[in-house]
């Protein structure tokens, strides 16, 4: 049996953004909503100080943890930041990432304002390191769980499903550059 206050709770954060909260006291504890919101990952642990403090902010606060439903209801959970590789090495890559754009950058200003496949290299360069950044956003643990809750989401969107669900990321540079041509 679920007690009525968990319900309760429930019923308040599934309700759509602007629908009305008046400011009087809300019909269940903060206590069992900042607990709920902590387990749905719409709220951080950090974010407990400020978030659902008091009755004076539950209409604001519930407002903003209703938007949050909504904006991540579809999102993974934070775990999934698990199947890919720590921050540390994503920061690694991503420094390699800019590395190469900046020498390519210097051959293509040496080169004038010819177009040139260096333009499409530097394209390819570009879209990788928003997808690794967004790995890096995931990982990051000084990230509050919302935050790294909207990369996975959007890391998942931009891979697709089933490379996300098998961690398969693309390299950090368009290595498919780099192959010999006979």
């Amino acid at each position: 049996m679920v007690p009525l206050e968990h319900v309760l709770a429930v019923a308040l954060l599934i309700n759509p953004p602007g629908e009305s909260t008046e400011s009087r006291p809300p019909p269940c504890s903060l206590e069992t909503v900042r607990q709920l919101a902590l387990h749905w990952e719409l709220l951080d642990v950090r974010e407990t100080t400020q978030l659902l403090a008091s009755t004076d902010t539950f209409a604001t606060d519930l407002e903003t943890l209703r938007q949050r439903y909504r904006e991540l209801e579809t999102a993974p959970p934070v775990s999934d930041a698990l199947r890919f590789p720590c921050r540390e090495t994503v920061c690694e890559l991503l420094a390699f990432n800019r590395t190469f754009q900046q020498h390519l950058q210097a051959r293509r200003k040496a080169m004038g304002a010819i177009p040139s496949e260096l333009d499409v290299t530097l394209d390819e360069v570009e879209q990788l390191y928003r997808i690794w950044e967004l790995v890096r956003d995931a990982c990051n643990e000084c990230n509050f769980v919302p935050v790294r809750r909207r990369a996975l989401l959007t890391l998942r969107d931009t891979l697709g499903a089933a490379d996300y669900y098998q961690g398969k990321l693309p390299p950090h540079v368009p290595i498919w550059r780099f192959a010999r041509r006979d």
